[in-house]
This record gives C-alpha cells, structure tokens and sequence, in this order.
C-alpha cells in the first residue's frame, strides 16, 4: 500500500511546477503566508493572484516548508542546501538549495525527493532519493528512480549495499537484511521506514 501511494504521489506532483494551488508556506522566521502559490522550482515560491499575477516571491532560503493541495492530497516540500551528482554518487558537488518533496519521515531519519529537471514528461524520468539524519541540515543522496509509462519504478544506487551499512550501521537487524541482500536500492523506503522503527 505504501509502494502504491508513494507511486501515485509521484504522478501527481510531475504538473506541480506549471500550475498555481493553494498553498501554506511556512517562513524560517515563523511567519505563515497561505493562498494560492506557484512552484519556483529551487529558486523558491511565488504567491499569485486570481489572475495569476506574482504578487511576491519568496525565496527559497526563507522557507521552512511549504505545504501544497495538489488535486486535495497536501504535498509537503522543503528547501534545502544539499549536494547533487547524476550517477556517482560519492562524488557530490554542486551545493545549493533544491526544493524537496517529503515523502517519509520518522524520528531518526527522512526521506525526500528531488527532481532535478522540469519539464514535459518523457517516456522515462530520473529523479533521486535523498536521507536526511535528525538533527543534520544537509541530506545526501540515496538512490535514484527511473519511472516511465511502460516500466515500473526502478531503483538504483552505485555502491548502495556499502553505503547503506554505514548509513544505518547503528540498526544490526537491518544491516543483516542489508548485508545478505534481502534489502537493496528497491527498498529504499522500506529500508528507512525499518530503521526509525528500529530500537
């Protein structure tokens, strides 16, 4: 059930950054500014007008999270400063704020989306995984995901085994699943789901 919500989060969020919602935007300072927003993609949020005029922009260092209805499900999205390679992944560069889709969260870590391209659908699409530990502010990256509209979502991560025991090393009934390869790149959620539940 958890792979099918997650499945359809992600179709409904590809329109996200052409359309105007309604939305509730959360300030660092701890203001709120609610109505109807446009998506800024990693450059931050435009609040609009009935007539779709920009009547401020909020950039992206001054949001704390951004709450979207999106066809009455509430999409949530963080800015974050956060590095970003296409394939290899240890190799990390590029640090900047990227808008972020929250897709699970738990006490110990969370996991959010980041497409790192806009524009229309092809028949398929990369976008990435990344983890963020409590209490850090920079998440890195997790896996990726190639979706298409005739292939299922497929998950991958260059080294991902060797990564992932030093991620969750402080979860030994996870590491065992992760070791004897019971749990690869196409847990990526269910991996993280374990070890917040994970005492």
């Amino acid at each position: 059930m958890k792979k099918l919500y997650f499945i359809l989060s992600l179709l409904f969020s590809f329109s996200l950054y052409s359309q105007t919602y309604e939305g509730k935007i959360t300030l660092d300072d701890g203001n709120i500014i609610t109505g109807i927003v446009e998506m800024n993609y990693d450059t931050g949020i435009n609040l609009v007008n009935s007539k779709n005029e920009i009547i401020e922009e909020i950039p992206a260092e001054n949001i704390k999270l951004a709450e979207i209805n999106v066809d009455g499900e509430v999409q949530r999205y963080v800015y974050l400063e956060s590095y970003f390679s296409t394939f290899n992944f240890s190799k990390q560069t590029n640090l900047k704020f990227r808008m972020m889709q929250i897709l699970s969260e738990g006490p110990k870590v969370t996991v959010l989306e980041y497409r790192p391209t806009v524009g229309l659908l092809t028949m398929t699409e990369l976008t990435y995984l990344y983890l963020l530990k409590t209490g850090s502010q920079t998440p890195v990256m997790y896996s990726s995901i190639q979706r298409g509209s005739i292939i299922k979502p497929n998950y991958k991560r260059y080294e991902f085994k060797e990564f992932a025991m030093e991620f969750f090393a402080d979860c030994p009934a996870l590491i065992e699943k992760i070791a004897s390869e019971e749990y690869d790149a196409r847990e990526s959620i269910e991996i993280a789901e374990m070890y917040n539940n994970c005492n």
